[in-house]
């Protein structure tokens, strides 16, 4: 009965007596916690969770729970790693994981209010070295500078063995930051 020590300790000596029989009860329930996290812990994380834990997980990631416990545990920090890449090649590697051949590219911007113009160039271009006050930009006027609006084409070179990019375009939707727009060519 550790934590009933460790009560016995906390309670000043000049308030009286200790009711030994209230100690251990109270012990005895946070021995009893105690021991409950104890076991708790390992299946929290991934790295040392059993087949509780891993099940758990799988089930939060949307994996299938076959194999050894260290092909699942593989799968889940793998699951647990991807929660999406602000890069292109990371986009690239992960449909070619699961079987596209895909190329992502730098489409014409979406015509944007007080950045977009009908002419030559599609788009006007008001930070072109990137800085965070680009030049003839006044906030109070053009309103708060959008940097960080991305769009992307996705070209679908290849299904691979998949019947449709469904799965491709369900996993980058649920994966890309907030800000990117994605816009997708089947070939």
């Amino acid at each position: 009965m550790m934590h009933a020590d460790a009560l016995r300790q906390l309670r000043p000596v000049p308030l009286g007596a200790f009711d030994d029989a209230i100690l251990a009860i109270d012990g005895q329930f946070l021995d009893a916690a105690w021991s409950a996290l104890r076991a708790i812990i390992p299946e929290i994380c991934a790295a040392t969770a059993t087949d509780t834990g891993l099940s758990r997980l799988e089930a939060l990631y949307d994996l299938a729970s076959t194999g050894t416990i260290e092909d699942r545990r593989t799968r889940v920090l793998a699951a647990i790693r991807a929660s999406g890449g602000l890069s292109k090649a990371y986009f690239i590697a992960l449909a070619t994981e699961m079987g596209y051949t895909i190329t992502i590219s730098d489409p014409v911007r979406p015509f944007r209010v007080g950045l977009s113009r009908v002419g030559v160039n599609a788009i006007r271009d008001v930070n072109p070295t990137g800085v965070a006050d680009p030049p003839r930009w006044t906030p109070s006027i053009d309103g708060p500078f959008p940097p960080l609006l991305f769009t992307w084409a996705v070209t679908v070179t290849d299904l691979g063995s998949n019947a449709s990019s469904t799965l491709l375009q369900t996993r980058f939707e649920a994966l890309k930051p907030a800000y990117t727009i994605i816009t997708w060519v089947l070939s």
